[in-house]
C-alpha cells in the first residue's frame, strides 16, 4: 500500500495541531468546570455565501464572564463547507466572545470547480454573539499556493 507523501501530510499539520491543543486544554482542566455545551450559529459571505454552524463547546460555562474552552464545529453551506477545531474565550457574558480555530474549508458549485484549503480563522464576536471573521486559507489540492483571504460575518446562538 502507498504511503502518503510528506506534501499531503503537511496539509492537514495545522488541523492535527489544534487536535492536540484542544486534547491537552481539555485534560487539564478540572472536572468541575467542564461543560459540554452545543453552539450553532450563521455566517453570511466568502465562497460558501451562506452556511449553518453546529457543533460543541467544551470548557467553561460559555455563560460565565472569563469563561473559555475548545470549540469543535462543522459548518455545511450553499457553495461550501467547513469544519473547524480551536479555542474560544467569553469576553463577557452578553454573548461578547474570541475564537482562533484551524479549519479545513471545501468549496463545491463554484465556477473553478471544487477546492480544499486548509488554514485558520479568527472571530470576533463583540455583542449578542455577532461579529466579523476573518480567515486565511492555502490550498490543499492545488498550485499555486496563493493565500486566499476571507472576511464574512457571523451570529451565534
Amino acid at each position: 500500500m502507498a504511503q502518503p507523501s510528506l506534501r499531503a501530510r503537511a496539509r492537514f499539520a495545522p488541523l492535527a495541531l489544534a487536535a492536540l491543543g484542544a486534547i491537552g486544554t481539555i485534560a487539564a482542566a478540572p472536572a468541575t468546570l467542564r461543560a459540554q455545551t452545543p453552539v450553532f450559529g450563521v455566517h453570511a459571505g466568502g465562497p460558501i455565501r451562506a452556511s449553518l454552524v453546529a457543533g460543541v463547546w467544551i470548557g467553561d460555562d460559555p455563560r460565565r464572564e472569563d469563561a473559555n474552552g475548545v470549540v469543535a464545529v462543522v459548518e455545511p453551506g450553499l457553495r461550501g463547507g467547513r469544519v473547524s477545531l480551536g479555542y474560544a474565550y467569553a469576553v463577557s457574558n452578553l454573548g461578547s466572545f474570541v475564537t482562533a480555530r484551524a479549519s479545513a474549508l471545501r468549496t463545491w458549485r463554484v465556477p473553478s470547480g471544487p477546492r480544499t484549503y486548509v488554514g485558520g480563522e479568527v472571530q470576533l464576536l463583540p455583542l449578542l454573539a455577532f461579529g466579523p471573521r476573518l480567515s486565511a486559507f492555502v490550498p490543499a489540492d492545488h498550485e499555486p499556493r496563493r493565500v486566499l483571504w476571507l472576511l464574512d460575518a457571523g451570529i451565534g446562538f
